[in-house]
């Protein structure tokens, strides 16, 4: 009777340890690392005019800026005093810009064009270096003026030299009064000013479409030689004479930050 008694405790004890065992949580004995609580849910996605703003914020950030951009436009030999406007060449070429933004509402760059003239009064090279602030209006739009130097290149004589007749009685370099009759063939450079609208559209951080529209004045002193110098310092004896123009042009392609 004692043995049975003996039993039944030692039962009891052991159906009271597995029970309490059974009801502790699965964490305190199971091996597997604690679980993860999930990561809290994403935010939405910015709407569209959100983003154009965040993008927007970045390009008014001051720092450096570069364009490569299509041109075409025409040159005009003008007379200012008079209503005489003839149309002397096509202009097609390309236009590069470097500078940086210097704050949200100005820049500061330096812009090359190189174009090909081509026509019936005027045949070569068209070049134009300028330094030119900009004024940013709005985001897409702004507007800028420009002083520089413009030059323009010949190769052949495309005209006929009306006043041939001074390369050999010239004995010191000669200076044309008047722009009409022109000289034969053109080579030199002299001041430019041009007003100019730019337009950009946005295309992420870094890049953008951009456009501009521009007028110009320009007064370019050309030279060509007579084939002859002076006697006594063997100074090349040239003609030289100025010819004045007004010129037109859009551009368009890629700018970068």
């Amino acid at each position: 009777m004692r043995r049975i008694l003996s039993r039944l405790a030692r039962f009891c004890l052991l159906s009271s340890a597995l029970s309490a065992l059974l009801c502790l949580p699965r964490s305190a004995y199971s091996l597997d690392p604690p679980a993860l609580k999930p990561p809290p849910p994403a935010p939405d996605k910015f709407i569209e005019g959100e983003e154009l703003r965040s993008v927007d914020q970045l390009w008014s950030e001051p720092g450096f800026r570069l364009s490569l951009h299509g041109l075409y436009g025409a040159l005009y030999s003008a007379d200012l005093y008079s209503a005489d406007q003839e149309l002397d060449a096509s202009l097609k070429g390309v236009e590069v810009s470097a500078g940086a933004r210097l704050s949200p509402q100005w820049s500061l760059s330096g812009r090359l064009q190189y174009a090909l003239a081509e026509g019936t009064r005027l045949s070569g090279l068209h070049f134009n270096a300028s330094l030119e602030p900009s004024l940013q209006v709005t985001s897409w739009l702004s507007v800028s003026a420009s002083l520089g130097l413009a030059g323009i290149i010949e190769f052949d004589d495309i005209r006929a030299d009306q006043q041939a007749e001074l390369n050999g009685q010239l004995v010191a370099p000669y200076d044309h009064p008047q722009g009409d009759p022109p000289l034969a063939r053109c080579e030199g450079f002299g001041r430019s000013e041009a007003l100019r609208l730019n337009l950009r559209y946005l295309l992420g951080a870094h890049s953008a479409l951009s456009a501009g529209v521009y007028v110009s004045h320009q007064l370019v002193t050309c030279l060509q030689s007579t084939d002859r110098v002076e006697p006594d310092s063997a100074t090349p004896i040239e003609r030289r004479q100025r010819w004045e123009h007004l010129s037109w042009g859009v551009t368009g392609g890629f700018s970068w930050r």
